[in-house]
């Protein structure tokens, strides 16, 4: 997974920040990262990421917060869940004490 980290110019608002954030990566890197991403080798590796990381800590936070673990649905299924469950939780932070917060951290956060 690729990340980035940026600072702003105190006077410079979120939305501007963001904008040239958005404009660098495309102009710069957008096309190369996609090509990255999507080759058999990366794509196997993010599956592989997936099921033998993530899903064993979604786990324990099915266990923590009494969720149901869906054993049915494949690894990347559940990690497809688990994007909409933080994504439908405005404001949810890494650790926050509750379910989208506890997946939000295990999804997104360094072992």
């Amino acid at each position: 997974m690729i990340a980035y980290a940026m600072s702003q110019p105190a006077d410079m608002g979120m939305d501007t920040a963001l904008r040239l954030s958005d404009q660098c990566a495309l102009r710069h890197s957008a096309f190369v990262e996609q090509l990255y991403a999507t080759q058999p080798q990366a794509v196997a590796a993010e599956e592989a990421y997936i099921e033998d990381v993530i899903m064993p800590r979604l786990d324990t936070c099915n266990e923590r917060y009494g969720m149901l673990t869906d054993t049915e649905r494949s690894a990347i299924q559940r990690w497809d869940d688990a994007v909409r469950l933080v994504n439908d939780q405005p404001g949810v932070r890494p650790g926050d004490p509750s379910y989208a917060g506890c997946a939000y951290e295990a999804m997104f956060l360094a072992p």
